[in-house]
């Protein structure tokens, strides 16, 4: 029960950087869009 509970918070933790890298890379994107 321990071991999955980590493994859950690790695929949560994965999941928001996935997210935040996402979002980051659009956002940049975006700006150099609008740059050029």
């Amino acid at each position: 029960m321990r071991s999955t509970r980590i493994v859950d918070q690790r695929t949560e933790v994965h999941k928001t950087l996935n997210y935040l890298t996402t979002a980051y890379w659009l956002s940049f994107s975006m700006i150099v869009m609008l740059s050029i």
